[in-house]
């Protein structure tokens, strides 16, 4: 194990701090930074990885990582990992593990995940700590396939928690922020392989939110992207289908590049939106006539990552709030993001006008790039943001930084919280926020089993002090 002094940046680069980055390489490197924090009197905080430089960074944009003057713990070594062979569909890993890694594990022994995340490089540890990632109208998180996973505690010692054993500790472990220790292994139930046929279209908006519901519950997977000012929605719908359907048009090396390409193009096209504001219509349906119709045949992991490459430096907002009958609340909030963007841009006319001049020379444009609406069942780990709904929408929405954005977003994060939403932990939110009303007594409970499990907060940092009142 090396741990060096370092000026620690996230890979959006919008969080940073000096601390001793650790990079571990074994448990007893694990138990050897807790005595080493516990002597130092310092706290830690651990990085899940980031596109590009997952030994250095981390994909979140929140400050849960971040850690002025204490220690941030890299787990890029810890890569190890199996599938049990009783025939249960489970798998272990080391919290390093990239997702990648993860899945070409279990592909080899004929399993999938039913729920995922898109970017496939960050680590295991770190998308399980924040109970966020998924989708599927009938299928929880990431966080929710975790059966059983070993923590590194305060005091040195290995505990293994289990769904069987310890169901409540499992509902605080299942989204832990990284308070309760330090994350070893993740054991996860996998199902059977399979394959999804996945369509993407565009379709008219208004049609396609006045009848979300059908979308929604017609799939097994449905999410939807809209481009401000485009009259337009791109809409992705997955299904699944038997092993033995033939592969069609799936992921290759050239879809790749591709992809990869547009990234680079498309992040030059963000860049000068900032400082020439009134070109954001031009760019975000141009972005819009871009995206094409397609259907794909491939196995289930291969279409949950339809995105590998991110532009950086995004202002990522994003929060979980329940459906609501027949979908009722996700419109309503649907309407009110597009009329504000609307309100802001101040059209002549239409709202949906490419051409800048079609705005008033007063008008805002907040929202530079894309809103994204995906949807999950419910999940009982006390911290995640769809704790007690029945179907939650995860939205996000998401600008480039530099943009004049901040009034905006006040706006919309205030109005997601008065219906009870809350915010996506590895996004941009309002840190200010009330955690403790927001989650009330899921956080009581939560905060007992970690004053139980860390009674002196060294897994704290000082963003996480402030959520806990710690």
């Amino acid at each position: 194990m090396r741990c060096n002094q370092e000026v620690w940046r996230n890979w959006e680069g919008n969080q940073e701090c000096v601390a001793e980055v650790c990079y571990a390489t074994n448990l007893d490197d694990l138990k050897t930074i807790i005595r080493k924090a516990t002597t130092e009197g310092k706290s830690i905080r651990f990085a899940g990885g980031g596109s590009g430089s997952a030994g250095a960074a981390s994909y979140s944009v929140s400050p849960v990582v971040k850690n002025e003057g204490g220690i941030i713990v890299k787990l890029k070594n810890l890569n190890r990992g199996h599938v049990h062979d009783d025939n249960s569909g489970k798998v272990t890993v080391e919290a390093g593990m990239t997702i990648a890694e993860l899945e070409e594990l279990v592909a080899k022994h004929h399993l999938s995940f039913e729920a995922m995340l898109v970017p496939p490089f960050v680590e295991v540890g770190g998308a399980v700590a924040l109970g966020c990632h998924g989708s599927g109208f009938n299928h929880g998180t990431l966080s929710d396939e975790v059966v059983s996973m070993d923590l590194v505690t305060a005091d040195g010692s290995v505990r293994t928690i289990s769904q069987e054993t310890d169901p409540e500790l499992m509902r605080a472990a299942r989204v832990s922020l990284g308070a309760l220790g330090m994350i070893h292994t993740v054991t996860f139930q996998c199902v059977k392989e399979f394959k999804l046929q996945a369509v993407d279209e565009k379709a008219e908006m208004k049609p396609t939110i006045d009848n979300i519901k059908d979308l929604v519950e017609g799939h097994d997977y449905a999410e939807v992207f809209w481009a401000p000012f485009s009259r337009n929605v791109l809409v992705k719908k997955w299904d699944k289908v038997s092993w033995e359907t033939p592969n069609r048009n799936g992921p290759s090396a050239w879809s790749d590049f591709m992809e990869w390409g547009q990234t680079k193009f498309g992040t030059l096209g963000l860049m000068p939106l900032p400082y020439f504001p009134r070109m954001t219509p031009i760019f975000t349906n141009m972005f819009m006539l871009l995206q094409k119709n397609k259907t794909v045949v491939a196995p289930a992991h291969k279409v949950f990552h339809y995105q590998r490459h991110f532009p950086r430096k995004l202002w990522d907002v994003s929060y979980g709030f329940e459906v609501g009958s027949d979908f009722k609340t996700f419109q309503n909030v649907w309407k009110f993001i597009t009329d504000k963007v609307c309100e802001y841009a101040k059209p002549k006319a239409s709202c949906t006008s490419a051409w800048p001049f079609s705005y008033e020379s007063s008008g805002i444009f907040p929202q530079n790039f894309v809103m994204h609406a995906r949807f999950i069942k419910n999940s009982n780990a006390y911290l995640a943001p769809s704790f007690g709904n029945a179907h939650t929408c995860m939205l996000q929405l998401i600008t480039y930084f530099g943009t004049n954005c901040e009034q905006y977003f006040g706006e919309v994060e205030a109005h997601l919280l008065s219906i009870g939403g809350r915010p996506h932990w590895g996004k941009t939110y309002d840190t200010e926020i009330d955690f403790g009303k927001l989650y009330g007594e899921n956080m009581q409970k939560f905060n007992a089993i970690r004053q139980q499990m860390d009674p002196q907060g060294i897994f704290l940092n000082d963003f996480t002090r402030r959520v806990f009142a710690a």
